[in-house]
Order: C-alpha cells, then structure tokens, then sequence
C-alpha cells in the first residue's frame, strides 16, 4: 500500500521515529528520463507487523489531483 505524502523530507523524517524496517535505503526519486514517472520520490517499508508500504510523492506535474 502506498501512502500520499504533501511533503516527502518530513513524512520521512517522521516515520523514522516509528518501529519500521526500511527496504529502501532512503527517499529514492525516479530519474526525469523515466518521462511517465520522472520525480516521483518514494520510500518503502515494513511496518511492526511486517506489511510492506510505501510513502509516496509526485511533483506538480505528475499523479492526479484528487477532487473533494
């Protein structure tokens, strides 16, 4: 499961304060040659219980804005 974050240095920042284990070394951002994803910064993990997740983050120019 992926999780939509407005600011991908703090989510980081504040997740590392939780029991977690990282499968990504740290926040990874796609290269812009990938032109679909380019940008994208992303961090995966797994969480206490051993599910895999993922904080996620698209520039303004990626992902779909969500209506209310």
């Amino acid at each position: 499961m992926a999780i939509v974050v407005s600011d991908m240095d703090r989510a980081y920042t504040h997740l590392r304060s939780f029991p977690i284990e990282p499968i990504s070394i740290e926040a990874q951002t796609i290269p812009p040659d990938n032109k679909a994803s380019g940008g994208v910064r992303a961090f995966k993990f797994k969480d206490r219980d051993g599910h895999n997740l993922e904080l996620i983050w698209f520039p303004p120019d990626k992902g779909k804005a969500l209506k209310a």
